[in-house]
C-alpha cells in the first residue's frame, strides 16, 4: 500500500475496507511524512467550530483534520460508499500535503487558480472549493487574503481527491475539462514520486 506506515487507522478497518483504502492509495505516489492517524465516527456534524459526533445538530460534514495531533475524523456512513471515501480520504490526506508544500509550490498553485480566474472559469473539482470560490472578490484574489488563501487550499485538496480518486465523475466536478488539464499537469508535475505530508 502506497500510505502504509503513513496512513494508519484506528480502530483497524476490517478487510473490506482496507481493501478499498488500499486501493485508494495505490493511486498516489510514495507518501512519506510522520504518520497520520484516521478516525471513524458517526453522523459527524459541525456546531460553532467543533466538531461533533451523532449529537443531531450542527452542519453535516465527512471529515475533518486536526493537523497538529496529526489526526482525521472520517464520517463511518463512508465505509459503505467506497468511491466517495476514495475521494475525500485523498482530499483530507492532502490537507496535511499543503501545509508540508512550501511558499514556491503553494504560489505556483495560486499562480494557476489566478490564471483561471482571469479566464473566467467557472466551477470546481469539489464542493468546499466552490463554496469558497463562488464568495470571492477581485480583492482577494490580488491580495491573497485570508479568504483566498483558504480557497485555495481547498482547491488543491478538492483537485488531488478528483485525480487521484478514481472517479472519473462526479457531480461536485464542475470545473471545464481545458482548466482540469492544467491542474492535471501540475500535479504530474509537481508529485512525479514523492507526496509530503
Amino acid at each position: 500500500m502506497s500510505g502504509s506506515g503513513v496512513v494508519r487507522f484506528q480502530p483497524a478497518l476490517a478487510k473490506q475496507s482496507q481493501r478499498l483504502v488500499s486501493t485508494a492509495l495505490s493511486r498516489l505516489p510514495r507518501i512519506q511524512g510522520k504518520p497520520v492517524i484516521f478516525h471513524f465516527l458517526p453522523a459527524l456534524t459541525s456546531c460553532r467550530g467543533k466538531l461533533l459526533s451523532a449529537q443531531g445538530r450542527g452542519t453535516e460534514i465527512h471529515a475533518a483534520s486536526f493537523m497538529r495531533q496529526r489526526l482525521t475524523v472520517l464520517d463511518r456512513d463512508l465505509l459503505a460508499q467506497p468511491p466517495e471515501l476514495a475521494r475525500i480520504l485523498i482530499h483530507e490526506l492532502f490537507h496535511y500535503s499543503w501545509i508540508r508544500l512550501g511558499n514556491k509550490a503553494r504560489w505556483s498553485f495560486e499562480d494557476l487558480l489566478r490564471s483561471e480566474a482571469a479566464s473566467n472559469a467557472r466551477g470546481e473539482l469539489g464542493w468546499s472549493a466552490w463554496i469558497l470560490k463562488r464568495c470571492l472578490s477581485a480583492r482577494d484574489v490580488l491580495e491573497r487574503t485570508p479568504a483566498w488563501r483558504a480557497y485555495a487550499c481547498e482547491s488543491y485538496c478538492d483537485s488531488a481527491a478528483c485525480f487521484y480518486s478514481g472517479i472519473s465523475s462526479h457531480p461536485e466536478f464542475t470545473l471545464a475539462s481545458r482548466f482540469r488539464k492544467i491542474r492535471v499537469h501540475w500535479f504530474s508535475t509537481q508529485f512525479s514520486s514523492v507526496i509530503s505530508i
